[in-house]
């Protein structure tokens, strides 16, 4: 063996050993995250719930609160329990044989030229097609990799990505409306906020909670919409981008990166496929599993 092949054997082999240590601080915000929203939702509602046996009158206002709580929370467990999709579309023993191939190749050459390791699954044994990643929390490969979501304690891939993004619609619908109703409970009764948040602090917390959560939920729906649908580049992709070949121009390693993603087809295109409306969605998950250079050259034409 090389030496080049030894040292990326031994730093692979570090990465096993270390994982336990890392993955346990990293399943620690994830949960400590999807814990924080059930207990603030819970809080939130003691204050919502004093408006609303306060103002009956107000029904109209309560009743669209109430049906976009409703959507909030039936979209939000939906993702929570929704499948991101797995690698591969094709039959597992595809990725298997290739992972195989990929591995003696690199054995008898000595290189690790011959497969990228990144592209490599060693949890999963497969031969990682373009655009997908290994989550941990899934426990698997997943196609079209955007995230890990610690809200909603599941990853974001092809398959439930569209639903990711109803939920945070829904979201901003339902905190808007509740803030809004309990802010205006406390002009309605002190005057001024400061002076009603003084006679009623557990509104004045629901407050509190629904404008955190909503400024998040739409600097968060902000920023998914420019990377998905404007560029047609994953949170993924858009944090390693300047490690993936098919980011820099030309496709040539250790080139610039490109101005335009590769699978970038336009704006109203990107919106298709995103939300699963075309069959070029699938089809471009399929694409990627015959390798980068087909699907870099067929993005570019």
């Amino acid at each position: 063996k090389t030496p080049e092949f030894n040292e990326w054997y031994e730093k692979k082999k570090c990465l096993h050993l270390l994982a336990p240590t890392w993955q346990s601080w990293i399943n620690f915000s994830r949960d400590q995250a999807y814990y924080l929203v059930m207990v603030s939702t819970a809080v939130a509602y003691i204050g919502y719930g004093q408006v609303l046996l306060a103002t009956p009158h107000q029904l109209g206002g309560h009743l669209l609160a109430g049906a976009l709580n409703v959507a909030m929370h039936t979209t939000w467990q939906m993702t929570v329990v929704s499948d991101p999709g797995t690698v591969g579309m094709r039959e597992k023993d595809v990725y298997a044989e290739r992972y195989r191939c990929a591995i003696d190749a690199m054995c008898k050459s000595g290189s690790i030229e011959v497969a990228e390791p990144g592209e490599l699954c060693h949890t999963c044994r497969v031969l990682r097609p373009l655009r997908s990643k290994h989550s941990g929390h899934a426990k698997k490969c997943v196609p079209r990799f955007d995230h890990n979501c610690p809200w909603v304690k599941n990853a974001i891939g092809y398959r439930n990505h569209p639903l990711f993004m109803l939920y945070v619609v829904c979201a901003l619908g339902a905190l808007g409306s509740t803030g809004s109703l309990c802010s205006s409970f406390l002009i309605e009764r002190g005057g001024s906020r400061w002076a009603g948040a003084k006679l009623y602090p557990a509104v004045a917390v629901s407050v509190l909670i629904c404008c955190f959560f909503f400024v998040g939920c739409a600097i968060l729906l902000l920023f998914q919409s420019h990377l998905n649908i404007v560029q047609n580049v994953t949170t993924n992709e858009y944090i390693n981008r300047s490690r993936m070949d098919h980011f820099r121009a030309g496709g040539a390693p250790g080139g610039p990166l490109a101005q335009r993603s590769p699978f970038d087809r336009g704006k109203m295109a990107n919106a298709r496929m995103l939300f699963h409306l075309t069959k070029e969605a699938e089809a471009e998950c399929l694409a990627c599993d015959e390798g980068p250079v087909q699907l870099v050259h067929a993005a570019a034409g």
